[in-house]
């Protein structure tokens, strides 16, 4: 689900242009091989309106009049959302012009969470717990080579032993 932060912004910019600027999260379950975005635009118009989504500021997808324009990582758009390939943070531009230009933007920050009931195999994905396990690997192959050394200098010194008497 969608959670719209309450962090909500209006400009004004030059020729009376208004951009309104919203945050929103969307989910990335862990294991997923694609990602649902959803503006939800309500009972307003903007699905009449041209759409853009971006990605570092390059746009990979349109949306203007049933027209459609999806490039990686974009599977599919339709009108107010989109569906990926990875999850990523993407900008959903919304351009109207009714009376006069209307801009909007919505940025979207993917949440990535394990989703429940996955089986996670191998090492654990939080970082600091990865590191441990990396040393408690190196020590035990350190002790493992102590050992195996330990070993042959006793099976050594033994002949030496042997060979004198």
């Amino acid at each position: 689900m969608i959670r719209i932060l309450m962090l909500t912004m209006s400009l004004h910019q030059a020729f009376g242009t208004q951009v309104s600027e919203t945050w929103a999260e969307y989910e990335c379950p862990e294991m997923a091989l694609q990602y649902d975005v959803v503006a939800g635009f309500g009972g307003n118009n903007k699905t009449q309106c041209e759409q853009l989504w971006s990605l570092n500021k390059r746009t990979f997808a349109t949306y203007a009049d049933g027209e459609v324009g999806c490039h990686e990582p974009c599977i599919m758009v339709q009108s107010g959302n989109i569906r990926l390939r990875t999850c990523v943070n993407v900008t959903l531009t919304i351009l109207c012009s009714f009376e006069f230009l209307e801009e909007s933007r919505i940025y979207f920050t993917g949440r990535v969470y394990q989703s429940p009931g996955a089986i996670t195999l191998g090492l654990p994905h939080q970082e600091g717990t990865r590191n441990g396990y990396y040393g408690f690997l190196v020590a035990a192959v350190i002790l493992l080579i102590v050992a195996i050394l330990g070993f042959v200098w006793k099976a050594l010194n033994s002949r030496r032993t042997s060979s004198t008497v």
